[in-house]
């Protein structure tokens, strides 16, 4: 039997990388968990799945996306600024600005310096 030419295949831990595609991480940040290249996680990917990362994450990632955003509405029940950023988000709240009082009106204001007493005694 002739000896094999060539480096030997990388294997993919499937179970860290699913794992990771469940916490929605990126492409670069797998390759790094797994010490693969960008290209060899590209070959297995296809070979085992038959589609792309990019298939794979969003099958994966989208059970992350429904607990997020779960998450989020239960934190604006106590949370002002959530409440308000998922108004702005889902249903087109804005903020209403009204930049009409700087073509019309002059505020003045004062200052007074104050030092404090150890510079003051210098």
């Amino acid at each position: 039997m002739a000896k094999k030419m060539g480096r030997p295949r990388i294997e993919v831990n499937w179970e860290i990388f699913e794992t990771a595609c469940k916490l929605l991480a990126t492409k670069e940040e797998i390759c790094g968990l797994l010490g693969v290249k960008e290209a060899t996680l590209q070959r297995r990917i296809k070979e085992k799945y038959k589609t792309t990362f990019e298939g794979v994450l969003k099958k994966l990632g989208s059970n992350a996306k429904v607990s997020l955003r779960r998450y989020q509405f239960k934190l604006a029940e106590k949370n002002a600024t959530m409440a308000i950023w998922l108004g702005k988000q889902y249903l087109g709240q804005r903020d209403d600005r009204n930049d009409d009082f700087r073509e019309h009106e002059t505020v003045d204001f004062e200052f007074e310096v104050v030092k404090d007493d150890a510079e003051a005694e210098s």
